[in-house]
């Protein structure tokens, strides 16, 4: 269960952001065109996927995490990043 809490909270973080990080980070690469627009299709379901990734870290530590290294620190990246993801639709308006 934990892999794939784990798993659907990093996905879906990746899915909220897509509207505001993929742009962000396609420009900083040099890559422009009038097809950035589409991605921000999944704009108007970013809440719902918000709640779903805050819903697999949530589960994920509350299944426990084991004790070997190596998986304490997959949760700790994981977890990080999907806050980083979640947090860049609210801070990339302010370098646009």
């Amino acid at each position: 269960m934990r892999g794939w809490a784990l798993t659907t909270a990093a996905v879906s973080s990746v899915l909220a952001s897509s509207c505001c990080l993929l742009p962000l980070a396609f420009v900083s690469l040099g890559l422009t065109g009038a097809w950035l627009g589409r991605l921000r299709v999944l704009q108007p379901y970013s809440p719902i996927l918000i709640g779903i990734s805050l819903v697999g870290l949530l589960a994920a530590a509350y299944n426990g995490i084991p004790k070997r290294p190596i998986h304490r620190a997959a949760f700790g990246v994981i977890a990080a990043l999907t806050l980083i993801l979640l947090l860049t639709p609210v801070i990339a308006p302010w370098f646009y």
